[in-house]
């Protein structure tokens, strides 16, 4: 089981086309450190895949490449200058058997994007989470970065 406790770093709210400002700000956090696990916590629709692919081409995938929601095969990986990242979507895995059974963690990853990860679904350790919500219209979203404890 993980220790869940969370120590917030920032938390922005932003209109939808200003969303880069908030991978920029995830991005200098995760750069300084070692490989990193971010789970994205966030209802349906609350913009998890589309902040994931903003983040990716912010990183330096380049912008012709799609980055398409994991929903029905649960992860994709992308290389950006050499080293790999893998985005997940947890969503219909409901034990860490199904997990495990994807066979992620037996590769080398400088990053780890997870949507929808649980303690009961997922025995990736999170270094940091996200929390996308919708705010009260429709066209911002609230942004709150924490890192584990």
């Amino acid at each position: 089981m993980h220790d869940l406790q969370t120590s917030t770093l920032w938390t922005m709210t932003l209109a939808r086309p200003q969303v880069v400002r908030s991978c920029r700000r995830v991005a200098q956090e995760l750069q300084q450190g070692q490989p990193f696990c971010l789970w994205l916590n966030g209802e349906v629709g609350s913009g998890k895949t589309s902040w994931v692919a903003e983040f990716l081409h912010y990183l330096g995938l380049e912008r012709s490449l799609a980055v398409a929601s994991p929903t029905f095969t649960y992860a994709r990986e992308y290389e950006i200058g050499g080293e790999l990242y893998n985005h997940c979507d947890l969503y219909r895995i409901e034990s860490i058997a199904a997990w495990r059974g994807l066979g992620i963690e037996a590769r080398d990853y400088r990053g780890m994007l997870i949507e929808w990860a649980t303690p009961t679904n997922c025995d990736a350790v999170p270094t940091h989470r996200l929390h996308i919500e919708l705010h009260a219209t429709a066209a911002r979203r609230r942004y709150v970065f924490c890192r584990q404890a």
